[in-house]
């Protein structure tokens, strides 16, 4: 059945209130109701929205809304008294992003450089490297 984004939109809304309202019975988490929702009526539920496209735009909104309903719990007193594990927590996020990535360089380097300098692509990066096979020693 075809049917357009606000239709698909309407169709999350209910679905979110319904299980919603389920999950408070059950004395669930509401992100935990919302997530099950979302599942439920998707490509790998029952179906009933399958159109990439309205997906993506119908995520696009529903993170919008989360982080909104994350910045109305948040206040500026708990902010302050979280400081040490937020700059914490960021740094470490930071320092093992940076040796994940060189980490896979060197990986790549070391079992992708051909004798005479360059390096071959692996298969799976070629699509991010506008289909490059090879870089070329410079």
């Amino acid at each position: 059945m075809e049917h357009g984004l606000v239709t698909d939109i309407a169709i999350c809304i209910i679905a979110a209130w319904i299980v919603a309202v389920a999950a408070q019975v059950a004395r669930q988490p509401l992100l935990l109701a919302y997530l099950v929702a979302g599942f439920a009526i998707g490509p790998n539920g029952f179906k009933w929205i399958t159109d990439i496209h309205d997906i993506a735009t119908i995520s696009e909104i529903g993170l919008s809304l989360l982080l909104f309903m994350i910045g109305l719990e948040l206040s500026w007193e708990r902010i302050q008294t979280m400081r040490r594990m937020i700059v914490g927590l960021g740094a470490a996020q930071i320092v093992g992003s940076g040796l994940a990535i060189g980490r896979t360089l060197v990986a790549i380097l070391e079992n992708y450089q051909q004798p005479d300098g360059s390096v071959a692509i692996p298969d799976a990066l070629q699509p991010y490297m506008g289909g490059k096979k090879v870089i070329a020693k410079a």
